[in-house]
């Protein structure tokens, strides 16, 4: 980030104050990234950049909303997202990972992803909504309560239990299918998610003074909510460290699943931004030096 704007709230700051260089600053580190996410899941170009455009727009009208303590970028995204959704209201296009591309029929036949979201396997909906003014409240705790488990998995490097927690809630994959990408045993993963559900719960629980009797919750909600707040996308300068190949090998090896098993086009999107950074670095390195060793020979040329 610009040494202008160090920290998201003086960008953030700047804009709401009016700032024309802040706002352009802004546009020219997020312009492409969102692009190349409206691109892969809209064919005609021109609607991807009509999109982008209006994601901007929408985040102007609504920065003074905007919670300091959140992601810019994953709000960006979360516009882009639903405009996205807007887009193909018709069509019910909701696939963020590759993976959905083909690994689209649930367990009990049901196809899911591109045409609709999967019913959970044993919970209804309704009762993880309850009354309807204590929704958001109840979400915004799930929320919390799912970024913690997360950041435990991240912290511990325990990425194979991350690895199947992404299949199972954001790519919203069947068990059978999880067992078969991740070469363990479908009562493995059948065993995983039992007791992942039952730490959500508890932890949940541990959150509320008063839990609502109705709080369950339905998968298709865990995963709108990993969607939606990108919980476990790797920071973009974790990306960028995978494309020069930085990284340690365990999260090499994590973000590699990530952006090719579980194929996160939002995270797709950030690394093709980056490799086209680095070729117009490279390509910039490379006239340099091409002027460096060839400026000596036209100065000396005879007059």
């Amino acid at each position: 980030m610009s040494s202008s704007y160090e920290k998201p709230e003086s960008l953030i700051i700047a804009i709401n104050n009016g700032d024309t260089e802040a706002w352009i600053y802004l546009v020219n580190e997020y312009q492409g990234r969102l692009l190349r996410f409206a691109q892969s899941k809209i064919k005609q170009k021109a609607d991807a950049e009509d999109l982008v455009q209006d994601t901007f727009i929408a985040f102007l009208r609504s920065v003074s909303n905007f919670r300091l303590e959140a992601s810019l970028e994953t709000y960006l995204y979360l516009i882009l997202r639903n405009k996205i959704y807007d887009h193909h209201r018709y069509q019910n296009v909701r696939n963020f990972c590759l993976v959905q591309d083909v690994y689209h029929v649930n367990d009990n036949g049901d196809l899911i992803g591109a045409t609709t979201i999967a019913p959970s396997e044993d919970l209804s909906a309704s009762r993880c909504l309850g009354q309807e003014e204590h929704f958001q409240h109840q979400r915004d705790v799930l929320t919390k309560v799912l970024k913690k488990i997360v950041k435990g998995y991240k912290t511990s490097l325990n990425f194979r239990d991350l690895q199947l927690s992404e299949l199972l809630f954001f790519g919203h994959i069947s068990g059978k299918d999880t067992a078969k990408l991740m070469r363990i045993s479908p009562v493995t993963v059948r065993t995983f998610k039992h007791r992942l559900l039952g730490k959500i719960q508890k932890l949940v629980a541990q959150e509320y003074e008063s839990l609502p009797e109705a709080f369950i919750c339905p998968d298709s909600l865990l995963t709108e909510i990993w969607a939606s707040t990108r919980l476990s996308c790797p920071k973009y300068s974790t990306i960028g460290a995978f494309l020069l190949e930085r990284l340690e090998s365990q999260w090499f090896e994590y973000v590699d699943f990530h952006l090719t098993t579980l194929g996160c086009q939002f995270c797709r999107a950030n690394y093709k931004d980056l490799q086209r950074q680095q070729s117009q670095e490279q390509h910039t390195l490379f006239q340099k030096e091409i002027l460096a060793s060839t400026i000596g020979f036209l100065t000396a040329r005879p007059k």
